[in-house]
């Protein structure tokens, strides 16, 4: 799992200091990296679910439902810029 997040930021480093700051392809590439970080920690953290423990279960489970929440909010945001290529105001 360390591997996989060295290999991402690495990747995530050399794309983002290459492509033209402010660039669609930029901006598509950071939402689509923002969509991998909450499904990435949700199978890690769904790894240290499978303990005999329930207890601890129980509490993996939590913390990898609120990252699923966080990726869903995280895909329909992607969706929404990248797809329907509508940028959202704050």
């Amino acid at each position: 799992m360390v591997g996989t997040w060295i290999f991402i930021l690495v990747i995530y480093s050399a794309v983002s200091l290459s492509l033209k700051r402010g660039s669609e392809p930029l901006n598509t590439f950071g939402n689509l990296m923002q969509c991998l970080v909450p499904l990435l920690a949700n199978a890690g953290l769904l790894l240290n679910a499978g303990t005999p423990h329930w207890r601890r279960n129980l509490f993996w489970m939590l913390i990898a439902m609120s990252c699923t929440l966080w990726m869903i909010g995280q895909f329909q945001w992607t969706y929404h810029e990248v797809y329907l290529h509508k940028p959202f105001l704050i």
